[in-house]
Protein backbone atom coordinates (compact mmCIF):
# COMPACT_ATOMS: atom_id res chain seq x y z
CA UNK A 1 0.00 0.00 0.00
CA UNK A 2 1.43 3.36 -1.00
CA UNK A 3 0.64 6.36 1.17
CA UNK A 4 0.50 9.95 0.07
CA UNK A 5 3.00 12.41 1.51
CA UNK A 6 0.23 13.75 3.72
CA UNK A 7 -0.31 10.29 5.16
CA UNK A 8 3.31 9.77 6.05
CA UNK A 9 4.73 8.31 2.85
CA UNK A 10 8.28 9.12 1.79
CA UNK A 11 9.14 10.94 -1.41
CA UNK A 12 12.59 11.32 -2.91
CA UNK A 13 13.29 12.87 -6.32
CA UNK A 14 9.89 11.95 -7.68
CA UNK A 15 9.98 8.32 -6.56
CA UNK A 16 7.98 6.81 -3.70
CA UNK A 17 9.79 4.63 -1.20
CA UNK A 18 8.14 1.63 0.42
CA UNK A 19 6.44 2.36 3.73
CA UNK A 20 6.10 -0.25 6.43
CA UNK A 21 2.75 -1.99 6.28
CA UNK A 22 2.75 -3.23 9.85
CA UNK A 23 -0.88 -3.51 11.04
CA UNK A 24 -0.46 -0.86 13.74
CA UNK A 25 0.84 1.72 11.30
CA UNK A 26 -2.02 1.07 8.89
CA UNK A 27 -4.56 1.50 11.71
CA UNK A 28 -2.89 4.71 12.94
CA UNK A 29 -2.63 6.29 9.50
CA UNK A 30 -6.20 5.35 8.56
CA UNK A 31 -7.66 6.68 11.81
CA UNK A 32 -5.66 9.90 11.72
CA UNK A 33 -6.57 10.48 8.07
CA UNK A 34 -10.26 10.09 8.91
CA UNK A 35 -9.89 12.48 11.86
CA UNK A 36 -7.96 15.03 9.78
CA UNK A 37 -10.64 15.04 7.09
CA UNK A 38 -13.48 15.32 9.64
CA UNK A 39 -11.76 18.15 11.51
CA UNK A 40 -11.21 20.08 8.29
CA UNK A 41 -14.88 19.67 7.36
CA UNK A 42 -15.73 21.06 10.83
CA UNK A 43 -13.62 24.18 10.12
CA UNK A 44 -10.45 23.31 12.01
CA UNK A 45 -6.90 23.46 10.67
CA UNK A 46 -4.89 20.25 10.65
CA UNK A 47 -1.16 19.63 10.33
CA UNK A 48 0.59 16.26 10.23
CA UNK A 49 3.60 16.24 12.56
CA UNK A 50 6.35 13.66 13.19
CA UNK A 51 6.38 11.87 16.53
CA UNK A 52 10.04 11.62 17.48
CA UNK A 53 12.52 10.43 14.87
CA UNK A 54 10.43 7.51 13.59
CA UNK A 55 7.74 7.23 10.94
CA UNK A 56 4.87 7.68 13.43
CA UNK A 57 2.81 10.83 13.05
CA UNK A 58 0.32 12.82 15.09
CA UNK A 59 -2.12 15.59 14.21
CA UNK A 60 -1.84 19.17 15.36
CA UNK A 61 -5.36 20.62 15.26
CA UNK A 62 -6.10 24.32 15.67
CA UNK A 63 -8.58 27.14 15.25
CA UNK A 64 -7.77 30.82 15.00
CA UNK A 65 -7.11 32.42 18.36
CA UNK A 66 -6.47 29.21 20.30
CA UNK A 67 -3.40 27.15 21.14
CA UNK A 68 -3.39 23.96 19.04
CA UNK A 69 -3.92 20.47 20.44
CA UNK A 70 -2.14 17.28 19.47
CA UNK A 71 -3.98 14.03 18.78
CA UNK A 72 -2.46 10.64 18.08
CA UNK A 73 -3.67 7.03 17.96
CA UNK A 74 -2.42 4.47 20.49
CA UNK A 75 -3.24 0.90 21.44
CA UNK A 76 -4.21 1.03 25.14
CA UNK A 77 -6.21 -1.35 27.31
CA UNK A 78 -6.67 -3.81 24.42
CA UNK A 79 -8.22 -1.29 22.00
CA UNK A 80 -7.22 1.45 19.58
CA UNK A 81 -7.95 4.93 20.95
CA UNK A 82 -7.53 8.55 19.99
CA UNK A 83 -5.38 10.16 22.70
CA UNK A 84 -4.17 13.67 23.43
CA UNK A 85 -0.54 14.15 22.37
CA UNK A 86 0.98 16.13 25.22
CA UNK A 87 4.63 15.30 24.82
CA UNK A 88 6.21 12.98 27.38
CA UNK A 89 3.22 12.76 29.72
CA UNK A 90 1.12 9.63 30.14
CA UNK A 91 -1.37 9.56 27.24
CA UNK A 92 -4.95 10.57 28.08
CA UNK A 93 -7.69 8.92 26.09
CA UNK A 94 -10.17 10.97 24.07
CA UNK A 95 -12.19 7.99 22.86
CA UNK A 96 -12.33 4.91 20.61
CA UNK A 97 -11.68 4.97 16.88
CA UNK A 98 -15.28 4.03 16.09
CA UNK A 99 -16.61 7.30 17.58
CA UNK A 100 -15.18 9.74 15.03
CA UNK A 101 -17.98 12.31 15.31
CA UNK A 102 -17.65 12.28 19.10
CA UNK A 103 -13.89 12.80 18.87
CA UNK A 104 -14.32 15.73 16.47
CA UNK A 105 -16.88 17.29 18.83
CA UNK A 106 -14.52 16.94 21.81
CA UNK A 107 -11.54 18.42 19.93
CA UNK A 108 -13.75 21.27 18.67
CA UNK A 109 -15.04 21.94 22.20
CA UNK A 110 -11.55 21.97 23.74
CA UNK A 111 -10.19 24.32 21.07
CA UNK A 112 -13.08 26.75 21.38
CA UNK A 113 -12.68 26.84 25.16
CA UNK A 114 -9.11 28.05 24.56
CA UNK A 115 -10.15 30.98 22.35
CA UNK A 116 -9.77 34.11 24.31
Amino acid sequence: MRLSRRQGGRHVAGKSLAVSEEPGRVVRVGALTALADACQVAGMRVQWRPLGDGPTRYLRVSVEGAAPVGVRVDFMDDEWLYVWHTGDEEPRSIGPLDDLSGIVAIVHYVLHKRVG
